[in-house]
């Protein structure tokens, strides 16, 4: 039975929302009622059950969703942005509220492909060379953790020059240096050779692109995008998978959410590898 006023609570987030960011001229952390609008709304989000099918498709399906859902995950992105920025400065990164969110995310990325086991030549479900990470912004929890929890070096590539800086910034603050480097440049004309996995971020612009590019320079290594699935698609993009295996690639493996964690990651691999984590239960064959 569909629970009515669960299904209306939402969706009153997701207007307030929508209304506050795509009103505000700050979409920084120092806008209290965007703080306020945001917060409540990706509470609503995270809180909803995944196994109500109906409910969730009755959501995504609703006009105003329909109308509003692309133009306000144009504004998340921005606010998203703009929260790394306020935190990347010199004094914030240990205030960041979601440490814990990208720690959880990443290990199940690790989790998902044994990045853990990287570089053991005779593992056949390791992931061998380079792993570089794609869009990784002002503020690359992301590679720091996944840097420090596979001791792997990890490559950022950030198109933004100011948040390039800030990026190398906090990178010496957190005290990786040696493990996690940050590559100005676009992410889908860069020569990957070399590289084991490529991570591409939920909000770079232009993925096929990027996938097709990473096909053409580095035809060996995995690729991992972050996406979302079901209720979290109000937050993020779903990634579209023949955008990817049309490029000769199979879905090989994916993250598990959780409660505190937004996005899927999928992982393909070439089609002329073996295919990733082959042995392990609920992987593709």
């Amino acid at each position: 039975m569909r629970d009515m006023g669960r299904v209306s609570r939402l969706l009153e987030c997701f207007r307030d929302a929508a209304q506050v960011l795509g009103q505000a001229q700050d979409l920084t952390p120092a806008n209290q009622n965007v703080n306020r609008a945001l917060g409540a709304f990706v509470r609503a989000v995270l809180d909803y059950p995944e196994d109500s099918i109906a409910e969730i498709q009755s959501i995504l399906a609703h006009n105003d969703v329909k109308n509003l859902r692309v133009p306000l995950l144009r504004k998340l992105a921005e606010a998203e942005f703009q929260m790394e920025l306020f935190y990347a400065q010199p004094g914030r990164v240990a205030s960041f509220p979601y440490h814990e969110n990208y720690r959880v995310l990443v290990a199940e990325e690790v989790a998902a492909v044994n990045l853990d086991h990287v570089g053991h030549p005779d593992d056949a479900d390791s992931v061998s060379g380079e792993i570089y990470f794609i869009g990784s912004g002002p503020l690359p929890l992301t590679a720091i953790e996944c840097a420090r929890q596979t001791g792997r070096h990890v490559t950022c590539v950030e198109r933004d020059p100011a948040a390039v800086v800030l990026s190398r910034r906090v990178i010496a603050e957190m005290g990786v240096e040696n493990l996690v480097a940050v590559i100005e440049g676009d992410g889908s004309v860069l020569n990957y050779a070399g590289a084991g996995l490529v991570m591409v971020a939920a909000l770079v612009d232009g993925k096929e692109k990027t996938i097709a590019n990473i096909r053409d320079t580095a035809p060996g290594a995995m690729i991992g995008i972050r996406s979302a699935e079901g209720i979290r698609t109000l937050l993020y993009e779903e990634i579209n998978h023949d955008d990817v295996t049309r490029h000769g690639y199979r879905l090989c493996g994916q993250s598990r959410t959780t409660d505190e964690v937004v996005n899927t990651t999928l992982f393909f691999d070439p089609i002329a590898k073996p295919v990733c984590g082959a042995n392990k239960p609920g992987l593709a064959p």
